[in-house]
C-alpha cells in the first residue's frame, strides 16, 4: 500500500488518531500536510516524523473558520498543484446530556465536525475533479450508526452528517475518478477518549482500539489497494456494532 509521489492532507493530525493516520501515510511515501489548530504541537509532530525520514509539513488550521481553512487549502494547492488524498479527521466531542446542551454547544461541535470539513473538502474536491483522481477519507464514528452512548447527541449528529456527506460526495465523485469513504471507529485509546470513561464490557474483542489501527484502515482507503471501494463506511469497533 504505497503512496509514493502523492500528496495528502490530514486534519487534526498533531496527535491521536490524526497523527497515527498522518504517520501511516507518510511512512507509505506520501508528502503529508498535517493541519491542526495547535501549531506548536503540529510542528513538534512534523519534526519528529521528518527525523524518521518522512516528508511532513505542519500548517495551522482552525477548521471551524471556513474562510481561513479554504484559503489554506488553496495555498497548499498552489504549492503542490495536485492533491491526492484528504483525510477529514479533526473533531471534538462533548459529554453532555440531551437537556444540558446549549445552542452554543451544538454549533461548536457542528462547525468543527461537519461544517468545516465540508467546506475544506469543497476546495480539495474541485482540485481532484480537475485531475480526475483522488481519495477522500472521512472519520465518522460508531455513534453515527447506533446513536451516541458515550458522547453527546450533537457529536453523534455531526458524525451522522459525515456519513451522509461521504455518500453524497461518492455519488458525485465517481464520474471524476474520486473515491470517498469513511471510517467509523468505535472505542479508540486516545487522549480525547479518556474523558468519556469507556468500558470494554460490550466489545467482543475485549479491548479498546489503537489509533494505529485506524491509521492502517485510512492507508488502505487512501491507496490503490481500495481502487473499487467508494461510498463505504468501514466499521472499526472490535465487533461492538454489527450490521
Amino acid at each position: 500500500m504505497r503512496l509514493d509521489n502523492k500528496v495528502a492532507i490530514v486534519t487534526g493530525a498533531a496527535r491521536g488518531i490524526g497523527r497515527a493516520i498522518a504517520e501511516k501515510l507518510a511512512a507509505a511515501g506520501a508528502k503529508v500536510y498535517i493541519l491542526d489548530i495547535n501549531m506548536d504541537l503540529a510542528e513538534a509532530t512534523a519534526a519528529e516524523l521528518n527525523a524518521q525520514g518522512m516528508n511532513v509539513v505542519a500548517k495551522q488550521c482552525d477548521i471551524s473558520n471556513v474562510e481561513s481553512t479554504q484559503a489554506l487549502a488553496n495555498e497548499i494547492i498552489a504549492e503542490e498543484e495536485k492533491i491526492d488524498v484528504l483525510v477529514n479527521n479533526a473533531g471534538i466531542t462533548q459529554k453532555l446530556g440531551v437537556l444540558e446542551l446549549t445552542e452554543k454547544d451544538w454549533d461548536t461541535v457542528m462547525n468543527i465536525n461537519l461544517r468545516g470539513p465540508f467546506f475544506l473538502t469543497q476546495v480539495i474536491f474541485e482540485n481532484m475533479m480537475k485531475h480526475r483522481s483522488g481519495s477522500i477519507v472521512n472519520i465518522a464514528s460508531l455513534s453515527a450508526e447506533r446513536g451516541g452512548k458515550f458522547a453527546g447527541i450533537n457529536y453523534a449528529c455531526s458524525k451522522g452528517g459525515i456519513v451522509v456527506m461521504t455518500k453524497c460526495l461518492a455519488l458525485v465523485g465517481g464520474d471524476y475518478g474520486i473515491r470517498v469513504n469513511a471510517i467509523a471507529p468505535g472505542l479508540i485509546k486516545t487522549e480525547m477518549a479518556k474523558q468519556l470513561q469507556f468500558s470494554t464490557d460490550a466489545i467482543p474483542l475485549g479491548r479498546l482500539g489503537e489509533a494505529e489501527e485506524v491509521g492502517d484502515a485510512a492507508l488502505f482507503l487512501a491507496s490503490d489497494r481500495s481502487s473499487y471501494v467508494s461510498g463505504t463506511i468501514l466499521d472499526l469497533n472490535g465487533g461492538e456494532f454489527m450490521r
